[in-house]
């Protein structure tokens, strides 16, 4: 019994730290959301890079603590700011707008997460 109440505190402590360092790079990620397309050149690559380091980082730690939902709406906004960061897409309102929905649903999920948020 000892080992499950060890292990139950360990993953709250693990979720603690996931909420704690969440916040900053939801932060950053709805920053980007706020930009309005397009995203003038000299905005453009710090917006992408800082954008990009948040869910990036973001997706470790979703992973870190296995909360896959977490993980792959980061991956999904990580491809995305990967392709306009490399000029692989062209930057439109139309990705602006399913990224900022996306970062949305990021911040939803992971404020379900904050400790008494899901499980009490």
């Amino acid at each position: 019994m000892s080992a499950m109440v060890d292990d139950r505190a360990f993953r709250e402590r693990l979720m603690l730290i996931f909420w704690r360092e969440a916040g900053g790079h939801l932060t950053v990620l709805q920053h980007f959301a706020e930009l309005s397309p397009p995203i003038a050149l000299a905005t453009r690559q710090d917006a992408f890079e800082a954008a990009f380091r948040a869910v990036h980082s973001l997706r470790g730690a979703a992973r870190a603590v296995s909360e896959g939902d977490v993980e792959m709406l980061c991956l999904g906004i990580e491809t995305s700011l990967s392709r306009g960061l490399h000029g692989e897409q062209e930057w439109l309102a139309a990705v602006h707008d399913d990224v900022r929905a996306a970062i949305g649903k990021l911040a939803s999920a992971c404020a379900a997460l904050r400790p008494g948020g899901r499980d009490g």
